[in-house]
């Protein structure tokens, strides 16, 4: 991994790796046009690394020749599933906060053996090994393993892609609209991992991807300032309104003069 966030799209370059094609995370994310997209979700919103869908996946896919395939397998047939199968992709519940993407590469000593991408520098296990009994409390009712096959180029769908726009001028009244009165604390919290991640995480990391260090700065700052509002002893919100609305609208235009899919 060479950005935060960043696992699915690294188990995608080792899966891209079996067949001879040598990239990083960072080089799908560019490549695919991930920093200029956004996407919602009934009411959830998602940038740059959390895009990890077969849509988005397949914006990088399907025109060198491959295809993102997506199985749904309930979690009683997950060993039968596994048995038969090699380099797919799980998602496990492995952070305290969501799951990690790792690689399942088959079964040793009656254990099921999962690669584990990470940080160049990071501390953790190259791969780990699980009982089913330990598998299946890291899984939940369905699973929706996935891996890559060859195909003709073709051009993706950018259905979801080119409306990026529209889910973004969403996504920006929402948050604003938070700001309308002084917030509480606890509803900067609470809408942490919804509303406020996609902007200073995954935006966050995107700009510095791509190095637009005008809007990356901003964001730091942004980000600093929600740090410090979330604190328990803080008594008041310090979130300058004005630099949000200026880095939304930004990024706002970011997307509509470097989306490659919108319909021009």
């Amino acid at each position: 991994m060479t950005f935060n966030r960043s696992c699915a799209f690294t188990c995608l370059a080792n899966l891209l790796e079996s067949f001879e094609i040598n990239v990083e995370d960072r080089d799908i994310i560019i490549t695919a046009g991930i920093p200029y997209c956004f996407y919602q979700n009934d009411n959830y919103y998602f940038a740059g690394s959390q895009l990890q869908t077969k849509q988005y996946f397949d914006l990088y896919l399907n025109p060198i020749g491959f295809d993102f395939i997506v199985k749904k397998v309930s979690k009683a047939d997950i060993s039968d599933y596994l048995q038969s199968s090699k380099d797919v992709m799980i998602g496990l519940k492995l952070r305290t906060n969501g799951k990690h993407a790792v690689i399942y590469k088959g079964i040793k000593d009656n254990k099921y053996i999962f690669f584990n991408v990470k940080h160049i520098d990071e501390e953790a296990l190259d791969y780990y090994s699980f009982t089913e009994t330990e598998l299946l409390s890291l899984v939940d009712d369905f699973i929706y393993p996935a891996y890559i096959e060859k195909i003709v180029p073709k051009q993706p769908d950018i259905a979801e892609a080119s409306k990026s726009p529209l889910y973004f001028t969403k996504y920006k009244i929402e948050l604003t609209n938070i700001f309308s009165s002084s917030p509480k604390k606890c509803t900067l919290i609470s809408e942490r991992d919804r509303l406020f991640a996609p902007l200073l995480l995954d935006f966050l990391t995107m700009t510095e991807l791509i190095k637009r260090a005008d809007i990356h700065n901003k964001l730091l700052q942004l980000r600093k300032q929600y740090m410090i509002s979330i604190k328990p002893e803080s008594c008041r919100e310090e979130i300058d309104t004005e630099l949000l609305k200026d880095c939304l609208n930004e990024i706002d235009r970011m997307i509509i003069d470097n989306n490659q899919y919108i319909y021009r």
